[in-house]
């Protein structure tokens, strides 16, 4: 039967409730009365986060309350939206992850792009990736939304299926879409946490190769490119890109000259190569507080090794 006004208006008060608790990553809602859940199904958005957390208190359902959902998926089945939600909840009763995906093949255009992303993000965590990788496809071909905010899961896809071939594809094709250079920094942290530290700071090289002039505008990407490049032993690159920055003044962290030293094992020739970045007086002082004892500079042919 279709729900009254009162049961529509309970259903949406609990979604609303839903959703602050999964925003807050904390707290329970009973799970849905199956007589509401064709109004939860009709009024899901298409957010992925709560769709997770409907689907987790679908885990926590009792076989009572499972029986009704089959008659809540027979009346939502024509809407495609309602009907994916409706059909990943058969998880929770047991449905293979293969059936399920069988089942709730993408239409035509028929459910959002949130909607989509939580199929691929369940079916993969449920070791699906290559049905997983077919559904955030099924997004990109849209074009509806910004494929940089799909990176974290396009990349948990990958691992998952043991495709190295998919990350480096998928660092191509972050390049070549615009986006903020703090923005860039967070997708380079994806890369490194999935261990690929070449493919990550291959996007920052890019990145860096980008930019025409430095400015201040870009001094949390640079800092943190440096930093990067000092952590993962790339230190040719690293003193180009702090003297590049510190000539430029646009803002370069002291710190991370007394790192540079330190990693290249030429901490007691730090203080002799001041001059080569340009460093106001305060930017000096705190560079030589950072040096511990001994680490005096040295004179003669020695001091110009590092170049």
């Amino acid at each position: 039967r279709t729900p009254d006004r009162a049961q529509r208006f309970e259903a949406t008060r609990q979604r609303i409730a839903l959703r602050q608790s999964a925003s807050a990553g904390a707290g329970k809602i009973l799970p849905p009365d199956p007589a509401l859940l064709v109004s939860w199904m009709r009024g899901w958005a298409g957010d992925v986060a709560e769709g997770e957390a409907i689907l987790r208190l679908a885990e926590t359902a009792t076989p009572e309350q499972r029986a009704g959902w089959i008659k809540a998926r027979e009346i939502v089945a024509e809407e495609p939206q309602a009907r994916l939600l409706g059909e990943l909840l058969r998880l929770a009763e047991g449905a293979s992850p293969v059936e399920v995906s069988a089942a709730i093949r993408p239409s035509s255009a028929g459910e959002s792009s949130g909607s989509l992303r939580l199929a691929a993000k369940v079916l993969n965590q449920r070791g699906q990736p290559e049905e997983a990788r077919r559904w955030i496809a099924e997004v990109h071909r849209r074009q509806e939304a910004n494929p940089l905010d799909d990176t974290a899961l396009v990349l948990a896809i990958c691992q998952a299926g043991g495709d190295s071939g998919g990350l480096t594809d998928w660092r191509d094709r972050l390049s070549r879409f615009p986006g903020t250079s703090s923005r860039f920094i967070e997708l380079a942290a994806e890369f490194f946490q999935v261990g690929r530290q070449d493919l990550a700071l291959g996007l920052m090289a890019e990145r860096y190769a980008s930019f025409r002039v430095l400015t201040e505008e870009q001094r949390f990407f640079l800092n943190e490119y440096a930093r990067h490049l000092i952590r993962e032993g790339v230190l040719d690159q690293a003193r180009r890109v702090l003297l590049a920055m510190f000539q430029k003044t646009v803002g370069g962290d002291p710190v991370l000259l007394v790192d540079y030293y330190k990693a290249a094992g030429k901490l007691d020739q730090l203080e002799g190569e001041l001059d080569k970045f340009y460093l106001s007086k305060s930017e000096r002082e705190q560079v030589m507080s950072l040096l511990p004892p001994g680490a005096k500079a040295r004179t003669g042919p020695e001091t110009s090794a590092v170049r």
